[in-house]
């Protein structure tokens, strides 16, 4: 399917076809009725660092930045449009396809994407495009696929089946000569922001994969023309599950980095280096063609347990310098370790609150002795993690009170607290997305670390994969409100959070494919540390909580 864009005269539904690629006639239409597009206002061509692919149409400008032309096509055998676009400011209106009763038009706000097409019966439409309701996050590309054949309306956000409703309403209304407008919406709620790649085809029977090679074919952007970049790093922290409480062995460890090529030229004789602690561990010089990647491994031998850090460093003068350092994170120390060692809780915490003199630990402590919280239930979600992770650290706290020897079974409860929300991760990950709700992440991860002693070494590599899916899946949750240093003052919600990057924090070293947890996302070749993304934002959630 990805043919239709790379040869789009190829393709004889394709009726409409704006890639804004060419800079000596940027609004071409290169589909076979090269319709004459008319810009508006101060539409305008953007350069490729703005763009989703090679350059792209600028809608920033003025209220009244549009495209306009006459309709020459048929619709005949139903309606598919395609495009990508960056918002930079909320509500706004994407296209509009006739008038009257021949009316098609798409629609952002704060509820998601809606559309109407008016039919010979009906109108087909108006519903959210994503089922939570929410908009799509500005500064940031999305790319959305709407179809309607006689019977059904679907839409498509970054290649998911966001929306699918059976509208039964027969063919579309449209007239030869209407007026089709590109980045103007109605109500005069016109496009504020960048779009690309705008498609329209009189054909309505795409199916998932053909929807997905339309968005797979654009999805990672414009190739750079040479790009180094640290693909993987990894590692097995040497815990031995042979012996309780399963201490960390202070041995040789080997680190294992994977580097990419993500430029479409060959790179040659580019020098890199693993640093730990400001030790090199290792270097080399490397060569990779074009999408080429290569995998090296240096051995750490940590001299003591504690948390190392440090970074996998190339020195090449490439096309993207952003992505030509990443940081590196070990835990090389016995778990629990978050908010105390097991070692400080027998030795110091536990004594101090058995005490009588002390009264509030001590009576916190007789509670923890005897309390016992519900088990996991099947019907729960992702928004039932407020407040039962709370729940699974109180039985979590409570099992290692009794040195993890499952009095009232408290051991086992946790356990399975922490086993039925990672079995979430797997089957229903998308219903963690409330933002009030995820910011109790924290707790479930603090349970994982004290229950860690408890864990067979097969249960943390299924919660360890489990936990990442989840972390990484939070991270890129785009309701979270905003953390940005100065807009957070009292109880107006904002930095829920937090939460959730503690949660990630926890999890620091145990998912082999990925230990110090860089950030995969969908349209990018590399990501960036999360440990540096969520240390940014709760940096910014304590200062702005300063006065």
């Amino acid at each position: 399917m990805s043919e239709i864009i790379l040869n789009p005269s190829g393709d004889s539904s394709l009726v409409l076809y704006l890639n804004f690629d060419d800079t000596a006639n940027p609004w071409k239409d290169s589909s076979i009725y090269n319709h004459p597009m008319i810009p508006k206002g101060s539409v305008a061509l953007a350069p490729v660092d703005k763009c989703k692919y090679q350059t792209c149409a600028d809608f920033t400008g003025a209220t009244g930045d549009y495209l306009e032309t006459a309709q020459k096509f048929n619709l005949n055998n139903g309606i598919a449009i395609s495009f990508w676009i960056k918002l930079t400011e909320g509500n706004n209106g994407y296209f509009q396809l006739g008038s009257g009763g021949n009316f098609k038009w798409c629609q952002e706000s704060v509820y998601g994407l809606s559309c109407g097409f008016n039919t010979e019966t009906n109108r087909v439409g108006t519903v959210g495009g994503d089922p939570l309701g929410r908009q799509i996050p500005l500064n940031t590309w999305t790319h959305y696929f709407i179809q309607y054949d006689e019977t059904n309306y679907r839409i498509w956000k970054d290649g998911v089946l966001s929306r699918d409703r059976v509208e039964a309403f027969g063919n579309l209304n449209y007239s030869i000569g209407d007026i089709i407008q590109v980045g103007s919406g109605i109500y005069g709620i016109n496009t504020h922001g960048y779009m690309d790649e705008f498609m329209v085809f009189n054909r309505s029977n795409f199916t998932n994969a053909e929807v997905n090679a339309i968005f797979d074919s654009r999805r990672l952007g414009t190739a750079l023309g040479s790009d180094i970049y640290v693909d993987a790093i990894k590692y097995k922290l040497p815990y031995d599950f042979t012996i309780f409480p399963h201490p960390i062995k202070l041995q040789t460890m080997p680190i294992r980095v994977t580097f990419g090529n993500g430029g479409s030229s060959d790179v040659t004789n580019f020098p890199y280096d693993v640093t730990i602690e400001g030790t090199q561990v290792c270097s080399g010089i490397l060569s990779l063609n074009s999408g080429q990647t290569a995998e090296v491994s240096c051995n750490f031998n940590p001299t003591e347990k504690k948390l190392y850090q440090g970074s996998v460093n190339i020195n090449v003068a490439d096309d993207n310098l952003n992505n030509n350092k990443q940081k590196i994170f070990i835990p090389f120390m016995d778990r629990p370790w978050f908010q105390f060692s097991l070692n400080e809780w027998n030795t110091v915490l536990k004594p101090y609150c058995q005490n009588p003199s002390y009264k509030v630990p001590y009576n916190a402590c007789q509670w923890m002795s005897s309390f016992v919280a519900e088990r996991f239930q099947s019907q729960w979600t992702g928004e039932d993690i407020d407040p039962r992770a709370k729940k699974a650290r109180e039985n979590a706290m409570g099992c290692m009170y009794k040195n993890y020897d499952n009095y009232a079974d408290r051991c086992n409860i946790a356990k399975g607290m922490l086993q039925g929300f990672g079995n979430l991760a797997d089957t229903n990950i998308n219903s963690f997305s409330n933002v009030h709700s995820q910011s109790e992440l924290g707790q479930l991860g603090i349970t994982f670390d004290i229950m860690f002693p408890y864990l067979t070494e097969a249960e943390v590599t299924t919660l360890a994969r489990q936990y990442h899916s989840l972390c990484q899946h939070v991270t890129d949750v785009v309701n979270i409100e905003n953390d940005q240093e100065g807009i957070i003052s009292g109880g107006n919600g904002f930095g829920f959070g937090s939460g959730m990057g503690q949660f990630c924090y926890t999890i620091i070293g145990l998912y082999e494919e990925n230990p110090t947890l860089i950030q995969q996302l969908d349209q990018s070749y590399w990501g960036k540390s999360i440990v540096d993304l969520w240390m940014g934002r709760d940096l910014a959630f304590i200062r702005s909580r300063q006065n």
